[in-house]
């Protein structure tokens, strides 16, 4: 699930040309991209969002002023709609539209995760111990847009939560998070009010060091250590970064196939000098 401003139309273009068309990117495993988005204020804005909702098909709307203070508002209109409509999904996906998803490592890492982790799990790029700003203005004089008074939020450091451009949820806990959101104090930082929602459900996020608060160059195809990057504000970059994924990959593919092609021929230079000693054995492709 993207979360996605109303005008990002180049953003979502540029994910579905890459890692968010990827709905077969393993045998077996079926996924799907949608868009989340709240109610523009400019009309013309949202007549190129319906005519793009009838192309693509892609995109949910709830009636909400889309704005950085209403992100906690997307982030619980993702979470119902997965738990009312992708309720058998093994896991979701929460990305912004301006993250880079390694879909081939992603996939990878879930599938091969032991049976005891794929339930009561949420993972990402984890912040621990981080404290309030209480400062109304930044260094520079402007007004500080994560500023938090004690009567918004009374505690002196937040619970432990995941990073909000990206992170994983096992299926089995978008719906207590959706039913319990209701019952915690409305809070406009989205990740810290999922990390609320967490402590009061007793689940504890889980760091992962695959996903990059910052904008990481691609360098493997298939890694644990490249799941997620944040800052890719150009479309371009998306594109950029998806090339060079694939290029990698292909560059990986075809050292794998070398390497194979170089063991079958060591084992049948072997066999000519052992006679039948590796006649029986099997062959690792």
């Amino acid at each position: 699930m993207v979360t996605s401003a109303p005008m990002n139309t180049i953003q979502r273009y540029a994910i579905r040309r890459t890692w968010g068309n990827e709905t077969n990117s393993d045998p077996g495993t079926v996924i799907k991209t949608v868009f989340t988005v709240g109610k523009p204020e400019n009309a013309r804005v949202q007549t190129r969002l319906e005519r793009e909702s009838m192309v693509y098909r892609d995109i949910i709307q709830e009636d909400f002023v889309d704005s950085y203070r209403n992100l906690t508002l997307k982030t619980v209109m993702c979470l119902k709609w997965a738990s009312e409509f992708c309720p058998g999904a093994k896991f979701v996906m929460k990305a912004d539209d301006d993250t880079f998803v390694n879909i081939y490592s992603l996939v990878r890492y879930l599938k091969r995760l032991p049976a005891t982790n794929t339930r009561g799990l949420v993972t990402g790029y984890l912040y621990s111990g981080a404290k309030p700003v209480r400062n109304r203005t930044s260094q520079r004089g402007k007004p500080n847009k994560w500023y938090l008074s004690k009567q918004e939020y009374s505690r002196e450091t937040f619970p432990n939560y995941p990073c909000g451009f990206a992170y994983v949820m096992s299926g089995d806990v978008v719906r207590p998070l959706y039913e319990v959101s209701p019952t915690v104090k409305y809070l406009f930082l989205e990740d810290v009010f999922l990390g609320l929602c967490l402590e009061k459900l007793g689940i504890e996020p889980v760091h992962h060091y695959g996903f990059h608060i910052i904008n990481v160059a691609i360098t493997r195809c298939i890694t644990d250590g490249q799941l997620a990057s944040h800052w890719h504000k150009r479309p371009l970059d998306m594109i950029h970064a998806w090339n060079r994924l694939n290029h990698m990959c292909k560059i990986e593919k075809f050292h794998a196939r070398n390497q194979a092609y170089i063991l079958i021929q060591s084992m049948g230079q072997l066999e000519d000098r052992g006679g039948s000693r590796l006649a029986n054995k099997p062959v690792i492709y």
